[in-house]
């Protein structure tokens, strides 16, 4: 079992409240440069302005990231399909006798389950044949008792 997440819930947030902040910062910029009476004053607030616009914009962009990032999560299942019952034989002689006494098993249980296959399909025949011959048989000793 194998998982791997990335939680960007926090990430989500704070860049959530960064952007109300600069926001917030944008809105007293403005506010400032109403107010402005020098065009050197002007000229730096506009400086300013542009630049918590452009992070305005960058923790936007960020946030509909994320937000696009949870509406398409991905999941991803892979099952992979392990050998049951995988003995491991000792090397040499021993591992030839071993090898065989498992071969002849499974050949064993092979046949018994193939049998029990076989007698579940047989099992149909068997019961019509079997009512033939008692249908036979009673007619048989009904034309005996007869003679």
């Amino acid at each position: 079992r194998s998982l791997q997440t990335t939680d960007v819930t926090m990430e989500y947030y704070d860049v959530q409240a960064r952007l109300a902040v600069m926001r917030k910062t944008e809105e007293r910029l403005l506010s400032f440069m109403e107010r402005a009476d020098k065009v050197a004053d002007l000229i730096a607030l506009e400086a300013e302005l542009s630049r918590v616009r452009s992070e305005i914009e960058s923790l936007q962009a960020r946030v509909n990231y994320l937000s696009s990032i949870t509406d398409y999560s991905e999941l991803t299942v892979q099952l992979l399909e392990v050998p049951r019952g995988q003995l491991v034989t000792p090397t040499g002689t021993w591992a030839r006798a071993w090898a065989a006494l498992v071969a002849s098993l499974n050949t064993i249980a092979a046949g018994a389950a193939w049998l029990f296959v076989a007698a579940w399909w047989l099992l149909p025949y068997l019961a019509i044949a079997g009512l033939a011959f008692l249908a036979w048989r009673w007619q048989r000793r009904r034309t005996r008792r007869s003679a």
